[in-house]
């Protein structure tokens, strides 16, 4: 994907970024090593206030769907360096790729989480709902301990 529009705007001590992302047409090689697009198609919004707080995807036949939303982390990596883009770097033409780590259950787990840190905090009308489930990743000492 690539950085088509950006708009970008500090207002009471928040960044505001509201990012257009769309598709290449032509995928110069097919890798088999790489997941596949959730959604592929037309363009991808991401809006941001101080993060990334959802992504909603328009298809090549106007039907827009959101696509993840905030307790999870969504991040917009350069395609080449897989660094994280953070708001004060994006620039037209950056080829990027979109993640999304599930979140603790902690949060979402609990009425208070999700309305402490999902969409309806950040003041977008907006239900959270999990796209994966959340696995516990194994401790350094027990990764290397064998």
């Amino acid at each position: 994907m690539r950085v088509f529009c950006f708009e970008r705007r500090l207002f009471r001590g928040c960044l505001y970024l509201a990012v257009l992302l769309s598709q290449e047409r032509k995928a110069k090689k097919k890798s088999t090593h790489r997941m596949p697009a959730v959604k592929v198609g037309r363009t991808l919004k991401i809006p941001c206030k101080n993060e990334n707080t959802y992504a909603k995807h328009t298809s090549d036949l106007g039907v827009k769907e959101l696509i993840m939303a905030v307790l999870d982390l969504i991040a917009v990596l350069g395609s080449c360096s897989w660094c994280d883009l953070r708001a004060a770097v994006f620039k037209y033409g950056y080829c990027v790729v979109v993640i999304r780590y599930a979140c603790s259950p902690h949060w979402r787990e609990t009425k208070e989480g999700v309305a402490i840190g999902g969409p309806r905090s950040f003041g977008y009308d907006i239900d959270y709902r999990p796209l994966a489930e959340y696995v516990k990743p194994r401790s350094v000492i027990e990764e290397y301990s064998r």
